[in-house]
């Protein structure tokens, strides 16, 4: 999902590529960091994640972009032992608003 939404983005973009180019485009999506810690004092966690993602042509760097994202949604440690599903909405939430962030821009 997350590639998949940066690869649209870049199919509207202009890379920049002489048209003699015979090196197709090459997308480096890399997850540089995820993580669950205690985002908020009184054991509230939650997820962040850092991502970029760069186009290259031959060994040109054409278009990069970096983001992170924190889940808007914070739990205690025992609401994720009690419902292991909360792992995944946060992960999903997160990964969802880097993809958007890598796209748009850092405006949630």
């Amino acid at each position: 999902m997350f590639e998949q939404s940066v690869r649209e983005r870049l199919a509207q973009l202009d890379h920049g590529a002489s048209p003699v180019s015979t090196s197709a485009p090459t997308l480096k999506i890399t997850i540089a960091s995820v993580q669950i810690s205690e985002l908020e004092r009184g054991c509230f966690w939650g997820v962040n994640a850092t991502a970029a993602a760069s186009l290259w042509v031959g060994q040109k760097n054409i278009w990069s972009e970096v983001a992170e994202s924190k889940s808007t949604h914070l739990h205690r440690y025992l609401d994720y032992l009690a419902n292991p599903n909360l792992y995944a909405q946060d992960f999903r939430e997160v990964a969802n608003d880097l993809a958007r962030q890598l796209i748009n821009g850092p405006i949630r």
